[in-house]
C-alpha cells in the first residue's frame, strides 16, 4: 500500500453511468482514490502519465476490450 494508505484506482468503462457509479462507489465507501476512463485508449494515455494500484474495466469496451487494455 502507498506510505498514505490509500489505494489509486482508475476506473474504465465506456457507460458513463457505470464508471460514474463505480468511482463513487469506491471513493465513498471505500475510501479510495479513484481516476475514470472511457476508453481503453484513453486509460493508456493516463497510465502513461500516472500510476495507480489497481485497473478496475469493463471487458465489453468498443475498439479495445478490457482484456487488451490489459494486455
Amino acid at each position: 500500500m502507498l506510505a498514505s494508505d490509500t489505494l489509486d484506482v482508475l476506473v474504465v468503462d465506456d457507460s458513463d453511468f457505470f464508471v460514474s457509479i463505480t468511482a463513487d462507489k469506491l471513493s465513498d465507501e471505500h475510501g479510495i482514490a479513484t481516476r475514470t476512463a472511457n476508453s481503453g485508449a484513453e486509460a493508456l494515455s493516463i497510465l502513461e502519465e500516472q500510476a495507480v494500484d489497481c485497473v478496475v474495466s469493463d471487458y465489453q469496451m468498443p475498439e479495445m476490450n478490457g482484456l487488451e487494455l490489459y494486455r
